[in-house]
């Protein structure tokens, strides 16, 4: 089963330093949830497809914390570090 995304919006509190992304996806939402829990599935999809990523840590939990890298060939050209402020089910 193919899954096809729906339009993309982007949410800014102005007395916050975050951002939310929010998405509809054509897939059963737990489907979703593994794709995003999953470090696995998540460095298949997640960033552009011609790097590679490399996960150092990925804590998918309220509190928990990700880190990643990631790759073009020898070189490093991103690394992203941040936390699963809340994950609901």
């Amino acid at each position: 089963m193919t899954t096809k995304t729906r339009d993309t919006r982007i949410e800014v509190v102005a007395d916050l330093p975050s951002i939310r992304i929010v998405r509809d996806f054509d897939a059963p939402p737990e489907r979703v949830f593994r794709a995003w829990t999953d470090p696995d599935l998540a460095a298949r999809w997640l960033g552009p497809k011609d790097l590679r990523m490399h996960i150092e840590t990925w804590d998918a939990r309220t509190g928990g914390g990700y880190h990643y890298t990631m790759w073009r060939g020898d070189e490093q050209v991103a690394e992203c570090y941040g936390s699963f402020h809340e994950l609901l089910r």
